[in-house]
């Protein structure tokens, strides 16, 4: 009997061994098809020259508000602006406005219903000795000497009715499409007027002057009649209208393209997607075309990757390794392998809230609170086991909330849980009252070294409205971070009834744009683009404007540097390649210029134009 009992134990066991040799086998199998190769670190290199005393004057931008909701709206955000820019300005106060120095190169830029306590004999003096003024939010019910001053004929009252979409009259910065009267992103409250006809209009709204600019006595005048200067979605446009006032504007870039694929590896889903099943999908067609996109456009992504679908918190590591062996090597092994990154996403796609966070949900999205902190914890780093597991040399270092909505409580279990996270990546537009959580690109307040870099784009190039949001955050600072989802063929709303062809087409479509109108975007990871763009801000560039030179100096600028140059004044640079970098026409532009700059000093000469 004992005999029997070993021999039917040693069968058990050789059984076992089988299954444990041939499950081994299998994933071996996998991993020998994808082997991690080793990466290296992406650093980049900064240049700089010591700022001494130099010929030709700075460009100086004097803000001034007044303690109106509309006035501090429109000022903080052209702050942000030139921040990103890497443009200087000041402070001033209404009594400082006699002092200022009239200059081709001093912009005042005021806002808001306050023009009557603004002393116009003064301003009025600074624009007529040469200075340059922008109203960048409109005001009412002045005399027509504030009129005449900024180029309206005519001002009758405000329209009682909201106006929507936006119209170019004229080009402000390549590749901003016109919005019709259907779309939302723009409620303008404007005056009904007319203009004189020196005035040079560029943007208009149903047929209603919007952004014109116009020439008074030496000076010129800049005018926004809207209250879209408020927004974060006008921030590029408004920094190019500035570009406009002055002979000539240099305008810096960081240059960073960062594609993510969002929802990564994608969900499990039962049924079939054009006449073949999900999962089959997603490898063969999907994933392909993604592949086939990053080889003709030179993408780099960034994976960002979630450990269950499920609502629940039932799973623990072991299942989760178990359920995620498939996709977590397939396309993990890949995206590594061809230089990219795979950030966290999260446990499931429950956003990391508690009730006690108090985060209001918008209508048609609904999210399951978690129970504590701790338990939020517990399942992050369970997660993390997932990720080591197939990765050990890897650590998590980007955050993407499910849903894009982070709790404070969620934060601090994030940064307690996985301390290497030191990028969360969530939305750049977006209302600041709602659920999702909104961002600048800046650092944390209360997390040393955690940065924030928000996402500018989704989809597929769906609207126009997509396309005026790339455009506008590429107009300002040069960033582009997109993000599309393996299963959005099979969503309903991001689908909007269209083929993966027709979504691929839009897809291909936007990175043609892309690469047509803002070459100077490098791809890269999403960590790379915060080393890059970390450098960018931290880097000291100064400019100083002649009438027949722009000479850039900088400290820890990066190398190579992207500079915009806008010539107001009928002259042009010469284009090519030259000792200190290259000169280029931006395309569908006669007097904006890349300027690629691989030497810490520069002097750009300015030819006369030939009639």
């Amino acid at each position: 009997m004992r005999n029997i009992r070993s021999t039917f134990a040693a069968i058990i066991l050789v059984l076992l061994l089988s299954v444990v040799v041939l499950q081994w086998g299998r994933v071996t199998a996998i991993y020998s098809m994808f082997p991690l190769l080793n990466q290296e670190e992406k650093h980049f290199p900064t240049m700089g020259t010591e700022m001494k005393e130099r010929s030709g004057e700075p460009i100086t931008i004097s803000l001034l508000e007044n303690d109106s909701i509309d006035s501090k709206a429109a000022i903080s955000n052209i702050r942000y602006a030139l921040q990103y820019a890497k443009i200087p300005f000041r402070e001033i106060k209404k009594e400082d406005l006699s002092s200022l120095e009239p200059s081709p190169y001093h912009i005042l830029i005021v806002a808001g219903e306050h023009a009557k306590e603004w002393p116009y004999e003064v301003i009025e003096s600074f624009v007529d000795q040469g200075g340059r003024l922008m109203v960048a939010l409109r005001y009412g019910g002045v005399k027509q000497a504030w009129n005449d001053l900024v180029g309206i004929d005519d001002a009758n009252d405000f329209i009682q009715s909201t106006q929507k979409g936006l119209t170019f009259e004229k080009s402000l910065f390549p590749g901003y499409p016109n919005l019709s009267s259907e779309n939302a992103l723009f409620s303008h409250s404007v005056l009904d007027i007319t203009l004189k006809e020196e005035a040079d209009l560029y943007l208009s709204v149903q047929d209603h002057p919007v952004m014109w600019t116009f020439d008074y006595g030496k000076g010129k005048v800049g005018y926004w009649n809207t209250t879209i200067t408020k927004d974060k979605e006008a921030r590029g446009l408004v920094l190019q209208s500035l570009s406009l006032l002055p002979p000539s504007f240099v305008m810096h870039q960081a240059g960073i393209k960062v594609s993510y694929l969002d929802d990564f590896p994608s969900p499990i889903k039962e049924g079939t997607v054009e006449n073949m099943g999900y999962g089959q999908f997603v490898k063969d067609v999907w994933w392909e075309s993604v592949e086939e996109l990053r080889e003709t456009y030179d993408l780099i992504y960034t994976g960002a990757l979630i450990g269950t679908y499920e609502d629940r918190q039932r799973l623990g590591a072991e299942e989760l390794i178990e359920l995620r062996e498939f996709p977590m090597v397939y396309y993990g092994r890949q995206i590594l392998n061809r230089g990219g990154e795979l950030a966290l996403h999260g446990y499931n796609h429950q956003p990391l809230v508690v009730e006690e966070d108090g985060i209001p949900v918008d209508e048609g999205h609904e999210y399951v609170p978690w129970k504590r902190k701790s338990i939020m914890k517990k399942k992050l780093n369970q997660t993390e086991e997932l990720f080591h597991h197939y990765f050990p040399d890897q650590a998590f270092q980007s955050y993407v909330p499910p849903s894009n909505i982070l709790g404070p409580t969620g934060l601090d279990a994030l940064m307690e849980s996985l301390p290497s996270v030191n990028v969360i990546a969530s939305l750049y537009f977006g209302a600041e009252e709602g659920e999702s959580f909104i961002q600048e690109f800046d650092f944390d307040q209360s997390y040393a070294g955690l940065y924030h870099f928000p996402r500018t784009a989704s989809g597929h190039g769906d609207t126009s409205e997509d396309y005026f949001l790339l455009t506008d955050a590429i107009a300002n600072q040069g960033v582009f971070s997109h993000f599309i989802h393996p299963d959005d063929r099979t969503d309903v709303d991001r689908a909007k009834g269209r083929s993966w062809e027709e979504m691929r087409e839009g897809l291909e479509g936007m990175y043609r744009f892309l690469s047509t109108y803002y070459p100077y975007l490098e791809s890269l990871t999403q960590q790379e683009a915060r080393e890059k763009l970390i450098a960018y801000q931290q880097s000291n560039i100064d400019v100083r404007y002649e009438k027949d030179a722009i000479t850039i100096t900088g400290e820890d600028m990066l190398h190579p540097s992207i500079a915009l140059v806008r010539l107001n004044s009928g002259q042009h640079l010469e284009t090519g390649a030259f000792s200190f970098g290259e000169v280029e026409v931006m395309p569908d532009s006669s007097n904006l210029y890349i300027v690629t700059l691989r030497e810490p000093s520069v002097t750009l000469k300015m030819k006369e134009e030939v009639s």
